[in-house]
């Protein structure tokens, strides 16, 4: 396995692993075909700040990736999921029925956020942190590469004076994935009960949570 940082040429397969680990670490063509909508996610770490990001290679295949924040342009961040929402809207009456229908989805799920329905929907997080999300393939879970992936991603944020970091994680049965965060040095933050999911996993409980790790 080849850890390193990220390259131009790597963002097909990147979006590729976003793509086929959306679904709390499933593929999410079970409920779109529009690749580029789902994958508008991460275009700001793609565009905005590719210095921070890290990939995971083996025989020459980009099987993961992480991508973070500094922290110093969040702000752009926030500015980019707002240009991101409103791309998507827009775009709905054009898109396929199945697309349809998962988008069409979240955005009651926002309308119903918003006239109260379901409490408090927006995680906590900590002021001036950075930032990141990591996901790997399948196949190359639970071999410790997403600890090696993570810890070149905090020298590197160190070495550009992040004190603290932070991640937001699903939880539910189908990713039960506090070991990594806990084994890692992180702590619990924030947790909220979160029904982004409801239409695709109506009854299940899924949280929201929000780890942090301080950087020494």
């Amino acid at each position: 396995m080849l850890i390193r940082k990220y390259q131009k040429t790597d963002r097909t397969a990147v979006e590729m692993i976003n793509f086929e680990t959306g679904f709390f670490g499933k593929s999410m063509s079970e409920f779109i075909t529009d690749h580029d909508l789902w994958n508008n996610l991460v275009s700001y770490y793609l565009e905005k700040e590719p210095e921070s990001a890290f990939v995971v290679e083996n025989q020459g295949k980009v099987v993961g990736y992480l991508l973070g924040t500094t922290g110093k342009k969040r702000f752009h961040l926030i500015n980019y999921y707002l240009k991101t929402f409103f791309k998507t809207l827009f775009a709905l009456r054009k898109l396929r029925p199945k697309d349809l229908l998962y988008f069409g989805g979240k955005y009651r799920y926002l309308f119903k956020t918003l006239i109260g329905k379901y409490g408090r929907q927006t995680l906590r997080t900590p002021k001036r942190a950075g930032h990141f999300h990591i996901d790997i393939l399948p196949g190359f879970r639970g071999k410790n590469t997403g600890t090696k992936l993570l810890n070149e991603f905090l020298k590197y944020a160190k070495s550009k004076g992040v004190k603290t970091i932070y991640a937001d994680s699903y939880q539910t049965p189908l990713n039960p994935n506090t070991n990594f965060w806990l084994k890692n040095g992180f702590i619990e933050y924030d947790r909220i009960r979160t029904y982004a999911w409801d239409d695709q996993l109506r009854g299940e409980e899924i949280d929201f949570v929000c780890y942090v790790k301080r950087l020494k």
